[in-house]
């Protein structure tokens, strides 16, 4: 049979309008929207009733995953006129509200619409009559019920689940299946089926966030009661994250998931079931089931569940940007403490040095061990310090003394400078590694390390500063704090020496640019690298140096004096008339 090119042409076209249609209703489900019941007075009891048959709806529509609920809280199609229009613009599709009457004889009626957009017509749902306001809880949620029946076209049953509040003076707030359902519930009807049920205490002084105590994985049949506890163990510490992991009060028979530390997100395949602890009714996941265990800070566990009662061990996720610092400080400590002794080595070859020990400044330079500070290690930092120090003095000693006569008595009295010197060149990356690795089990063990609190402007306030020794005698000045404490910039006016007359005073002015590596960290030492520039004129002609300088930035709070900030800097310069080593220290009004 053959069709022409018309009638062709109009069924190609009734099959994308049919297709069209039906990937639009895939798309977009069907949109409800829920009014609270309309009350004939003012009586907080009715009007709270109402709200809580309204917030019984659209917590069972949403359940039932086929709709698009909207919660009006505007007056309901008894008191406004054009509602109905007004939800057509708005392409809502049904509409469920409701009137709670007061009766003459006493008692109260409860009548339920439903109102579709297709056909533009409200249908009754429900039309009862309660004796009392006891018996209104019953009727209102058969009311919610005979709505939902009317336009789903399924059966609705319920469960309910009765909250027993044990520990006096607790607040708390309960989600079924992800919705927030209310604060401080003793009951709620639940659509039978599958639920998932969790409960989180409300913030409070010890809080900055609601707790989550417990979910349960139940399976609720119509017509049945569960009585969920909502309780804390005395004494609990709600910052701990291994405390509480346990669940308040088990329920017999069930699968319990605990995890350290606690509220971890525990996933069946991609479906969120809740999170730790987690008291699953057997009915609804058993064992053998494949489990993903997610947690803030902490690398993902797949495993599975094979025990009734099972302890899930997360570790610390190295790679998270609020654990990435505490990893980096120890590095940047590491790298700090090779790139010193590196310097040190540097120094001992500079020109004119490989005839004897280098100078005392230069020696006094290369000595200091910050990298270790930088992750709060000071002793460790003191002592290799001292001892860098001390183990170049050893060999200006034993050259002072013409102990180093031959090659052999030279070896051996740099023995310990050298033995240092590959000490801080190999250690450091190993230690670094062993201290990332305790400083994982702490936050493990201990929670997330204290996040500083200060804040760093991007320009500081100027402050005024001192310094003795370095390029001049002395010398004052101010500066300024850029880029949240990277850099300072500082320009000082003072009194220098003469490279060939020391004693000769002549006016001098020197500008710093210092960078801190470690300026994010809330450490007692912050070192520093400079890049100096210095001028002294004599006899009406200037004369400059610029180089390198190394130093320590140590903040006081002493009492009886102002806040200040103590610096010792070794220096190096470069002039045209050869180069010398300085020693300066100064402080900081900031």
């Amino acid at each position: 049979m053959k069709l022409n090119k018309r009638r062709l042409t109009g069924i190609l076209g009734f099959l994308l309008l049919l297709s069209g249609s039906l990937l639009h209703s895939q798309e977009y489900p069907l949109r409800v929207a829920v009014f609270p019941f309309s009350t004939p007075s003012d009586d907080p009891g009715l009007e709270s009733l109402a709200e809580a048959a309204a917030d019984t709806l659209v917590l069972t529509l949403q359940l039932l995953e086929r709709y698009a609920v909207d919660r009006y809280s505007s007056p309901s199609p008894f008191d406004t006129e054009n509602v109905f229009q007004d939800l057509r613009q708005k392409f809502v599709d049904y509409a469920v509200y409701g009137e709670i009457e007061i009766l003459s004889q006493g008692g109260y009626r409860i009548r339920a619409f439903s109102w579709d957009s297709l056909n533009d017509a409200a249908t009754l749902a429900m039309d009862m009559e309660a004796a009392s306001v006891f018996d209104l809880f019953d009727v209102m949620d058969l009311a919610a019920v005979s709505l939902a029946e009317e336009f789903t076209g399924t059966h609705i049953g319920f469960g309910r689940l009765v909250f027993d509040k044990q520990t006096p003076g607790l607040s708390y707030r309960v989600e079924i299946d992800g919705n927030s359902v209310g604060e401080n519930l003793f009951r709620r009807e639940v659509l039978y089926g599958q639920r998932k049920i969790s409960i989180f205490l409300l913030p409070g002084e010890e809080a900055n966030r609601d707790y989550h105590l417990v979910s349960y994985l139940l399976k609720i049949e119509e017509g049945r009661e569960y009585h969920i506890p909502v309780t804390i163990e005395p004494g609990l510490d709600l910052k701990n994250w291994n405390e509480g992991i346990e669940p308040p009060v088990p329920i017999d028979g069930s699968n319990i998931i605990t995890s350290r530390p606690r509220a971890a997100a525990v996933y069946a395949g991609d479906e969120l079931l809740g999170r730790t602890p987690l008291v699953a009714d057997p009915m609804y996941l058993s064992l053998g089931t494949p489990l993903r265990m997610e947690r803030d800070y902490f690398l993902p566990l797949d495993s599975s569940l094979q025990q009734p009662n099972q302890l899930f061990d997360l570790y610390p996720n190295p790679q998270d940007p609020a654990i990435q610092p505490t990893m980096k400080r120890v590095w940047l400590g590491a790298a700090t403490n090779v790139l010193l002794t590196a310097g040190q080595m540097a120094f001992m070859f500079l020109p004119g040095v490989e005839d004897g020990p280098p100078p005392w400044p230069m020696m006094l330079a290369a000595a200091p061990r910050f990298g270790y500070a930088l992750h709060n290690d000071l002793m460790t930092s003191g002592i290799l310090s001292a001892a860098s120090a001390a183990s170049l003095g050893l060999i200006m000693w034993a050259d002072e003394m013409r102990y180093m006569e031959d090659d052999l008595s030279i070896i051996l009295w740099q023995v310990p400078f050298w033995s240092l010197v590959l000490y801080d060149l190999i250690a450091p990356p190993f230690f670094a590694a062993a201290d990332n690795r305790a400083s994982l089990r702490r936050i493990k063990e201990e929670g997330l390390p204290e996040a500083e609190k200060r804040r760093r402007p991007w320009i500081s306030k100027p402050y005024t500063s001192a310094q003795v020794g370095g390029g001049a005698y002395f010398m004052a000045g101010a500066g300024f704090d850029a880029m949240k404490e990277f850099f300072s910039f500082d320009l000082y006016a003072g009194i220098s020496g003469d490279y060939f007359e020391p004693l000769k005073p002549i006016p001098s002015a020197t500008a710093k640019m210092l960078l801190f590596p470690a300026a994010p960290f809330d450490i007692p030492v912050k070192p520093y690298a400079a890049a100096l520039i210095h001028a002294g004129m004599k006899d009406r002609e200037f004369s400059g140096a610029v180089g390198p300088a190394l130093g320590i930035e140590i903040p006081t709070d002493l009492p009886r004096l102002p806040k200040m900030t103590v610096f010792f800097e070794a220096e190096y310069f470069f002039s045209p008339v050869g180069g010398f080593p300085m020693i300066g220290f100064g402080v900081k009004l900031k």
